[in-house]
């Protein structure tokens, strides 16, 4: 971590810096892996704007997730949000940006440009790559980071990024699911800090609503998985090539592999 912060900072110490996540250190805790952590970040003027838990249950609680940074948030709107999206609560941060330099909406967006003939193009190139695993060393991490190389080169060359027009939907959640929503979160707070079995029962009873109401809606949002899967479906592929040299499967059998995982990214989810 200390390499880490210093490559980031070694040219320019007056950026500002953002530092965020779970972390896996319970800054509510004083031992020596919590303090040892804060005076490595304090090394470069880096604090954290959290100190509350981010992670409640009912026999535990911890201050696991945070953000880090340099900026002088004085006066910045932040804190912890309640939502049952996930077991941690989210944090939140607003900073001030310059209108000029974010310049609003942008009319565009990066998309893949993915037909039937590209698709072809990058099964080509990936049957076409001797996937041998004797080409790489014993380092896992350096070897994964070869083959992702390798795998996003033949996505980007077959698959080009190209600028489609943003048609900026209208939102897709209606005043009542809004509020539906707003209630729940309410009684989710409520549950997290006093689980008894009224406020349970009635957490359960509004996120079933909840749910039974987003799904009668009647417009679907439906999203493209296209260019946020690609490096899940290199993981994937790299599994198999795992496999391939443990279980000496052929390599044409690894090749039928990718090429249906490559079509596969033909569905809309």
């Amino acid at each position: 971590m200390q390499e880490f912060l210093y490559e980031l900072l070694k040219d320019d110490v007056s950026s500002d810096v953002f530092i965020l996540g779970d972390f896996n250190i319970d800054l509510a805790v004083k031992n020596q892996a919590s303090l040892s952590f804060l005076n490595l970040m304090a090394q470069f003027n880096l604090h954290p704007i959290i100190n509350q838990p981010t992670r409640i249950t009912s026999s535990h609680s911890s201050t696991i997730d945070n953000v880090f940074t340099n900026y002088g948030i004085g006066g910045c709107p932040k804190g912890i949000l309640y939502s049952d999206v996930s077991d941690h609560l989210p944090i939140f941060l607003c900073i001030p940006l310059n209108a000029k330099a974010v310049g609003g909406k942008n009319p565009y967006i990066k998309t893949r440009l993915i037909n039937s003939e590209n698709l072809k193009k990058a099964n080509c190139l990936l049957q076409n790559i001797q996937w041998n695993m004797s080409d790489y060393g014993s380092d896992f991490e350096s070897n994964f980071k070869k083959f992702l190389k390798t795998y996003l080169n033949c996505i980007n060359l077959a698959l080009p990024l190209v600028n489609k027009k943003n048609r900026f939907r209208r939102p897709w959640m209606n005043i009542d699911l809004y509020n539906l929503s707003l209630y729940k979160n309410v009684l989710y707070k409520r549950h997290l800090h006093n689980p008894s079995p009224a406020n349970k029962n009635a957490y359960n009873k509004i996120t079933s609503a909840t749910r039974q109401h987003g799904m009668l809606m009647p417009k679907k949002v439906r999203t493209s998985t296209y260019d946020r899967s690609w490096v899940a479906k290199g993981v994937r592929l790299w599994n198999a090539l795992a496999m391939h040299n443990q279980l000496q499967l052929t390599i044409e059998h690894f090749k039928h592999y990718a090429k249906s995982e490559v079509m596969s990214m033909s569905v809309d989810v």
